[in-house]
């Protein structure tokens, strides 16, 4: 199905429907490298409306020992770099670009200099115009703060 090997340490996931063609998509981190190894990144697993495996291909690569992530309420993936001074990335599960990096804003504010875990958000009123949405994102760490 694809002549790349599936990626090495599987972390943190997410499921996305394919509204056009009935199939999903499977997106999963991988936990390798570290601070200085950029060998990390988010792999993709497309599936058929028959749930037979059709494709896999990395969707971001050069980033550092992606932990776990989330999801977002528009279908794109977070990723989180669980490494000092790390970053969280926007990847699209169909990305055909992996090399290019979308940084967020999420972290910017990091304590502890990174080693990002997580992301969860709250986006439980997505119609009313007085709630605004909110993202949660933890840090590795003893005393790691949740942003």
């Amino acid at each position: 199905v694809s002549a790349e090997p599936f990626h090495g340490k599987p972390d943190g996931a997410a499921v996305f429907v394919d509204e056009c063609g009935g199939g999903w998509t499977y997106v999963s981190n991988s936990e390798k490298g570290d601070s200085s190894k950029y060998t990390g990144g988010v792999g993709a697993l497309y599936f058929n409306a028959r749930n037979e495996v059709i494709g896999y291909k990395m969707i971001q690569k050069k980033t550092r020992r992606n932990c776990s992530g989330g999801r977002t309420w528009w279908a794109t993936w977070l990723t989180c770099e669980e490494v000092s001074g790390g970053g969280v990335y926007e990847v699209e599960p169909k990305n055909n670009n992996p090399s290019i990096k979308r940084k967020t804003l999420l972290g910017q504010n990091g304590r502890n200099g990174g080693a990002y875990e997580g992301v969860a958000y709250d986006n439980r009123f997505p119609d009313d115009v007085n709630f605004r949405p909110k993202f949660f994102l933890t840090e590795d760490a003893p005393k790691g703060p949740l942003e």
